[in-house]
This record gives structure tokens, C-alpha cells and sequence, in this order.
């Protein structure tokens, strides 16, 4: 259950993470090149930003904690 539990959280993290990615790489080309590309449908949900960030800090914090904890479990 852990191990399914921490798979989801890695995935999630990932998926966040790509956003976040694309989000840069598609603002630094609309900066770099003066194109007008829209960054999916998430640039008109308000805070769209802080919360994909936000997400993605606890998917990673989380994930951490449990690969601790199953690191202290194999030790003992």
C-alpha cells in the first residue's frame, strides 16, 4: 500500500514538474521570439501558477518522507 502510495506521489510530482517545465519554456519563447503561444487552458484559471507549484511541493515533500521512512524500516 505504501509502495502504491509512493508510486502516485512520484508520478504526480513528475507530471507537475513537466508542467512547470512547460510553462517556463513557453513564456521564455513568447519573451525570446515575441510569439503568442497560450499555455494550455491552465493560463485562465486564476493562480494557476502558485497552485501547480504549490502541488508539486507537496507531492515531492511527501515522497520524500515516505522513501524515508520505508529507508528506516530496511535498516532496522
Amino acid at each position: 500500500m505504501i509502495k502504491l502510495i509512493d508510486n502516485v506521489l512520484q508520478s504526480t510530482a513528475s507530471i507537475l514538474l513537466l508542467l512547470l517545465l512547460s510553462r517556463f519554456i513557453i513564456y521564455s519563447s513568447n519573451n525570446l521570439f515575441n510569439t503568442h503561444i497560450s499555455w494550455f487552458y491552465l493560463e485562465k484559471l486564476p493562480y494557476s501558477f502558485v497552485v501547480v507549484t504549490v502541488l508539486f511541493i507537496i507531492c515531492t515533500v511527501f515522497h520524500s518522507v515516505i522513501e524515508e521512512n520505508v529507508q528506516k524500516e530496511k535498516n532496522r
